[in-house]
């Protein structure tokens, strides 16, 4: 056990120092991008490629062993946009996620709390959706602004439904603003489960486990839901 802890230890440092190295040029490159008007910004799939690249260069650095089943579900650009949700158990799922997208052009919806975070926090209010989660009144004009983003363009709306990270991996009960999101636009909700990857990287856990679990990403098929189904119900189907 002592071995394997510090064979983890000596690959996250590793990591972390790769990690330093590679990050600054493309969130740099991001930042100039960000720059650009709403209208151009938004859609412009140099941006998205850069923050696709590095999600992937983060997960490949990682150590960690994954699989991912689906990839003929994710729509190439540019064709129909959807909703697209996951579970959400660890740091590493939103570079996981980035890597799936790739140029698509989407829009996060993302914890107001991140934008204190230097040159991150920038970024992320150029090009996402901040959301007070303790704020009832601010969530929901949170997702007014993203469905108002995302509506008449071919873009991605990005949630993580259950709010927050969870430590025991389970798929933990979700919040309906996918769904009301669904019901304005029309669109499908493409889902996606990450298994394991509470047990490589936990919240709050400076040790990346690479050798934990073999991380398994599945990505369903798009769900469509006829007009008038009840929120409860397309929220319940997702979910499982």
């Amino acid at each position: 056990m002592r071995v394997n802890n510090s064979k983890n230890i000596i690959k996250t440092c590793i990591t972390y120092s790769i990690w330093v190295i590679i990050t600054p040029p493309f969130l740099l490159a991001c930042a100039v991008l960000a720059l650009f008007p709403a209208r151009i910004r938004y859609d412009n799939r140099l941006y998205h490629r850069i923050a696709s690249t590095l999600g992937t260069l983060l997960v490949r650095t990682s150590f960690i062993k994954f699989d991912i089943q689906g990839k003929e579900n994710m729509p190439t650009y540019p064709q129909t946009p959807a909703i697209i949700v996951m579970n959400h158990c660890s740091a590493l799922d939103i570079p996981l996620v980035e890597m799936l997208v790739g140029s698509y052009p989407h829009v996060w919806m993302s914890k107001a709390s991140y934008k204190k975070v230097p040159l991150m926090g920038f970024l992320l209010s150029r090009m996402h959706v901040l959301v007070n989660r303790t704020s009832g009144s601010d969530a929901f004009r949170s997702l007014v602004t993203l469905r108002t983003l995302v509506k008449n363009a071919p873009r991605h709306a990005l949630l993580f439904p259950e709010g927050t990270r969870h430590y025991d991996g389970s798929v933990h009960s979700f919040l309906p603003g996918f769904a009301i999101l669904a019901e304005g636009l029309n669109r499908p909700i493409i889902p996606i489960i990450a298994y394991g990857t509470h047990h490589v990287w936990p919240k709050k856990s400076f040790v990346i486990d690479s050798s934990s679990t073999h991380v398994k990403i599945i990505i369903g098929k798009p769900m469509h839901f006829i007009r008038d189904t009840p929120r409860e119900v397309m929220v319940a189907d997702v979910q499982r």
